[in-house]
């Protein structure tokens, strides 16, 4: 199991639940790793469930699902009962209200000006022996360049190679005129690159260790004198970035388990830049938060980018392609099939270079 995609982990825990028998089933956030053709198997699934007597508790944030497949639809925030209401007495404009206590006017924040003609991440001819073949780009200072693709388009696979942790076969990655050599993430940390994951649980978070020392960890040379942290400096440069990112957490002592997913992700991406750096990657950044969540994640994607960083953001989430991207780049079987400017493109386009 743990060789398997999240996608297909997934599926395999679906599949598990319902060969109980279950009377009621519970799905919590199902649909964080599937590819739109697995959800539409999913629904199916609920509704012979459903048409045959069996309850379902579905949680989710993406709103759309619930209007494609709730009948009632229960709101809770801050631990506390808000609503439950026929989903035919929402819109999706009520559902955000009563989900976070206010309207977002405007989902994704636009701030920043135009990218600048600087080349901050430049790849070329990039190929690993598994999945990348030939992939070619560069990312501007001050933009966002969103990633597309179906899964196993090799997204992910990418997102690792250019920040050093996944070997290449062969290629050339430089940050700020710099080559990425030796391709390692040492290398690429020195250089000015970091990574957000996918799966920020497994692969991101040390969940029994403090909000201190998760989002202190890729600096801690910045606070050390003879091999000994300075706990203080160490302490206000983290207090620093929770006042900045409005990470919500009782104290900097708290265990970064118990933390919300949206202030978890705010934490590591506050992780990265402590460090200064050129270029972020950010692969899935609004995966299995809440709306509210999202939409300062967004704004803080918006205000890097602003800042001066080449933003290379990963996701399968078509609003927030379209929404946050300065340009697009869109991937199918480990190649990048197209790349086309914000104005240019559609979610037709979009997808019809993902299945070519």
């Amino acid at each position: 199991m743990g060789n398997l995609p999240v996608s297909k982990q997934q599926m395999v825990e679906i599949a598990r639940a319902l060969a109980h028998e279950a009377r009621v089933v519970v799905m919590d956030e199902p649909t964080s790793s599937l590819t739109p053709a697995e959800v539409a198997l999913l629904f199916e699934v609920i509704r012979r469930l459903t048409s045959i007597g069996i309850a379902v508790l579905y949680v989710s944030h993406k709103i759309d699902e619930i209007f494609e497949i709730a009948d009632t639809v229960t709101v809770l925030r801050d631990g506390r009962h808000i609503s439950t209401k026929p989903i035919a007495e929402h819109t999706p404009d009520s559902l955000i209200h009563d989900m976070i206590g206010r309207r977002i006017e405007n989902l994704f924040p636009r701030e920043r000006g135009p990218a600048s003609a600087e080349t901050i991440l430049k790849v070329e001819n990039l190929s690993t022996t598994d999945k990348l073949k030939d992939v070619s780009f560069e990312a501007r200072a001050g933009e966002v360049l969103g990633f597309f693709g179906l899964m196993g388009a090799g997204r992910t696979e990418l997102a690792k190679a250019i920040v050093g942790f996944d070997p290449i076969r062969t290629g050339r990655i430089s940050i700020g005129g710099q080559p990425l050599t030796p391709h390692d993430t040492r290398t690429g940390k020195a250089l000015g690159i970091g990574l957000l994951t996918e799966d920020r649980k497994s692969e991101g978070l040390m969940l029994e260790l403090p909000v201190l020392h998760n989002m202190s960890l890729a600096s801690l040379s910045s606070f050390s004198s003879g091999g000994f942290v300075d706990e203080g400096r160490e302490r206000s440069a983290v207090q620093e970035f929770i006042d900045r990112f409005r990470v919500k957490t009782p104290s900097l002592n708290r265990q970064i388990k118990y933390l919300s997913g949206g202030n978890q992700q705010k934490v590591l991406l506050a992780r990265w830049l402590m460090r200064g750096l050129k270029v972020i990657v950010v692969d899935e950044p609004t995966r299995g938060i809440d709306v509210g969540a999202k939409s300062e994640i967004f704004a803080l994607i918006d205000k890097l980018a602003a800042d001066g960083l080449a933003v290379v953001m990963m996701t399968s989430e078509m609003p927030e392609l379209l929404g946050l991207s300065d340009r697009i780049a869109v991937m199918a079987e480990g190649r990048l099939t197209a790349v086309m400017d914000r104005k240019d493109a559609t979610q037709e386009k979009v997808l019809n270079a993902a299945i070519a």
